[in-house]
């Protein structure tokens, strides 16, 4: 699994600095298995890829197709699907590597642990 987050997540903390601390929390663990990449959007990358807003693409394993969702639909449109498969390889091109997300998270969290 991978995923793209803005960075503003990091640092926005609704209900409160303990959830956000708690959800910072998770995602570090979630980044740190062997399956899963999280990578961090920079807030100064003004012009990204997901700027339409967000979508999410799976691939089964065995499917035949990749199934897209992109504004509360899911599609298996093949030109629809290829166009969000090239915004995504943009989109974790524009992001901070895996390792240096990780990082970010980290940081994120020792500051919240300071409060």
């Amino acid at each position: 699994m991978s995923c793209v987050l803005e960075e503003a997540v990091l640092h926005r903390p609704c209900g409160g600095p303990r959830i956000l601390r708690d959800q910072l929390a998770h995602l570090l663990e979630a980044a740190r298995q062997r399956h899963v990449e999280v990578q961090i959007l920079p807030t100064a990358v003004t012009d990204h890829a997901a700027a339409e807003g967000p979508f999410t693409l799976l691939e089964p394993v065995g499917a035949h197709a990749t199934v897209a969702r992109t504004g509360g639909r899911l599609t298996t449109n093949r030109t629809t699907v290829r166009t969000l498969q090239q915004r995504y390889a943009a989109l974790r091109a524009q992001a901070h590597s895996p390792a240096a997300s990780r990082t970010l998270v980290e940081n994120a969290l020792g500051a919240l642990r300071a409060i």
